[in-house]
């Protein structure tokens, strides 16, 4: 029998939200929501031009502060852009703490270490993979770090834009109602002038032929 399809995202989320109604330790949630969407979440950690080790390391811490926050968890919004959420402060934190001991939260068992570590690397190689895809991923690079973001949020990761403002804005976890609604508008836009600028500059490089201007 071939393998199955992957669940799509309102699948996996459903499943977690079952997981997390169960009695007991939230620790099948998370390992579900690993499996789902570790390689994307560590190809997000990667692009931030860590060594592997640190990519590993956050990964880890961001898992481990969901199982250990997944009680806080609000079910109104996505666990998928929460974890994204919960990565983004662990990087920050990884960042501001620079050369200083650090406060680690409980190692994983080696075996979801395992998982985790082989998670990561899959997610580099499929990155890595083709020649287009580093053309374009270059192209990036002369954007700056929060257009970068941005593109990755959407684009790459596929976040609801709620979800991105949460990610994105440094309060967006705080915004609501018209004041969320404003500040989704206001990204929608930004990411509909950089998707235009991405693709004269691919199309004046070669990286996309001149019929698809």
């Amino acid at each position: 029998m071939g393998s199955e399809e992957p669940a799509s995202h309102d699948e996996t989320e459903a499943e977690i939200r079952r997981l997390l109604s169960q009695p007991g330790d939230p620790w099948p949630a998370i390992q579900h929501a690993a499996r789902a969407w570790g390689p994307a979440l560590a190809d997000y950690i990667a692009r931030r031009g860590l060594a592997p080790h640190d990519v590993n390391d956050i990964l880890s811490d961001t898992w481990l502060a969901a199982h250990e926050s997944a009680g806080r968890f609000d079910r109104s919004r996505s666990f998928r852009g929460w974890i994204f959420t919960i990565a983004k402060h662990r990087m920050h934190r990884r960042f501001r703490d620079a050369g200083r001991d650090v406060r680690r939260l409980s190692p994983l068992s080696q075996v979801d270490q395992q998982h985790l570590a082989a998670a990561v690397q899959s997610s580099i190689i499929i990155w890595q993979r083709t020649d287009v895809k580093r053309g374009l991923l270059a192209l990036r690079d002369e954007l700056g770090q929060d257009d970068q973001h941005l593109i990755e949020l959407r684009a790459d990761h596929r976040l609801e834009w709620v979800d991105v403002v949460r990610v994105f804005d440094p309060d967006g976890a705080e915004l609501e109602g018209d004041e969320l609604k404003k500040r989704v508008n206001t990204l929608t836009q930004r990411y509909k002038r950089l998707k235009q600028r991405l693709h004269r500059m691919a199309t004046d490089r070669g990286l996309l032929p001149e019929t698809s201007r």
